[in-house]
């Protein structure tokens, strides 16, 4: 494991690190979502530049 990077297509497209060391075994960091459609897209690397790579759609709504 070397990194993961995210980006939000719906926020903008240059990637973001969501995380560099493992904690417990877990990455965890807040995500700004927008109102609306979100599109996240992770990448996941490790040591010898190899990545795979998920998709997340998630619809969100600010109900005040």
């Amino acid at each position: 494991f070397d990194k993961i990077q995210y980006r939000n297509i719906a926020k903008s497209s240059s990637w973001k690190t969501f995380c560099s060391s493992l904690n417990g075994g877990e990455c965890d960091k807040d995500l700004d979502l927008e109102d609306g459609e979100n599109n996240i897209e992770f990448l996941v690397w490790d040591d010898a530049d190899n990545f795979a790579e998920a998709s997340l759609d998630i619809f969100f709504e600010i109900i005040s």
